[in-house]
Formats: structure tokens, C-alpha cells, sequence
């Protein structure tokens, strides 16, 4: 599990990696420029998750 306050939080993207499209969570230099990725199956399951973390991020 990983918690990152969404203040540190700098940008949420949907991107495709060497294992199939995965969802990237960039936080603040400020909070150590981190560069998360999530596998989520299936594909449509990954655009939920990307679209409600998106209207929270708000």
C-alpha cells in the first residue's frame, strides 16, 4: 500500500510501460519527485481508477 498526500501530489497519468498501460502517480520535488506506477486489470477497471482518483485530486 502507498499513501501520498494529494497536496504532494504533481500530475496522474495513464501511460504505457514495458508491461502494458499502467496508472503513474508523480509527486512533488518537495515530497521526493517519486514516480509511482500501478498495474490494474482489466483495462477498463484502470480508467475507472484514473478517473475517480482524478475528480478527488480536484
Amino acid at each position: 500500500n502507498v499513501s501520498v498526500p494529494y497536496y504532494q501530489t504533481k500530475s496522474i497519468k495513464v501511460r504505457d510501460s514495458k508491461f502494458g498501460l499502467a496508472l503513474v502517480i508523480e509527486t512533488t520535488p518537495y515530497s521526493g519527485n517519486y514516480l509511482l506506477g500501478f498495474q490494474l486489470a482489466p483495462e477498463e477497471k484502470l480508467r475507472e481508477v484514473h478517473k475517480e482518483i482524478l475528480t478527488l485530486h480536484k
